[in-house]
């Protein structure tokens, strides 16, 4: 699996990455929950800027985001309603809430949807590159995991996107559901070389997929500080103690 750097952190390689979110639906919102960052530990943060209402200035909220999370990789997300999120943009709207990100300097890493189609998702990809920014490119079921064909399919498609990370989510009903991600998660993990996999179960039945990065790939999981962003996320403190427990010697990696 390949191996990315950013702000001293090196994706792909020891225990998966935590990242945990910010979810701020007001500028006093943010304060609260930087606050709450500083007792959490984590690896990175994602901001979710769909809880914040239309705003142009948007990004005057940067400096005080960078300011509390210091050296530590800042993901920016939009996730639309249909994918769990809490807006929705046109095309039009989310490329230039996004160029407006990557021309201000304001993430690390940009979470870009798959639905949205290539149109809009490859220039953006192309851009991020050229500026140093990593992409998640990323899948959100919240009602079912498909089949195990379905499910390959998809990811395989992703793959081939090749984009820094690729992402899926699913709401499992059941445990075969939850081990037929595991399964591909760690199959596609050899498969694709230039890309990193963010896989995610969500949901109560779904945990174990959070703990399971070390064996399965993935190399970043989502734990919650002050407001968990989906189903299923477990506290960073609790996370953070199960992954050292279940961590691999290096000389014991298996991907």
């Amino acid at each position: 699996m390949p191996v990315f750097s950013c702000r001293g952190i090196a994706f792909g390689q020891g225990r998966p990455k935590i990242c945990v979110p910010l979810t701020p639906a007001s500028p006093q919102e943010l304060e609260g929950q930087l606050a709450a960052l500083s007792a959490v530990p984590y690896d990175l943060v994602e901001w979710r800027v769909d809880y914040l209402p239309p705003d142009p200035d948007l990004l005057s909220l940067y400096p005080r985001i960078r300011g509390a999370i210091g050296e530590a990789p800042l993901l920016l997300t939009f996730r639309s309603a249909r994918e769990g999120g809490l807006r929705t943009l046109d095309p039009q709207a989310y490329m230039a809430l996004y160029q407006n990100i990557l021309d201000a300097g304001a993430a690390d890493l940009i979470d870009l949807e798959w639905e949205m189609g290539p149109s809009v998702w490859r220039p953006l990809m192309d851009e991020a590159a050229r500026k140093g920014v990593l992409c998640v490119l990323s899948y959100h079921n919240f009602q079912e995991t498909p089949d195990s064909e379905v499910l390959e399919d998809l990811m395989g498609r992703l793959g081939e996107a090749s984009p820094d990370f690729a992402k899926v989510a699913f709401m499992p009903r059941s445990a075969r559901d939850v081990t037929n991600l595991l399964s591909a998660s760690e199959k596609f993990g050899r498969q694709c070389p230039r890309t990193l996999w963010i896989t995610v179960s969500m949901g109560e039945l779904g945990k174990i997929s959070r703990l399971a990065g070390s064996i399965t790939g993935s190399a970043i999981t989502f734990g919650s500080a002050a407001r968990a962003s989906a189903p299923g996320q477990i506290p960073a403190e609790t996370l953070k103690q199960m992954l050292e427990l279940l961590e691999l010697p290096q000389n014991q990696d298996l991907l």
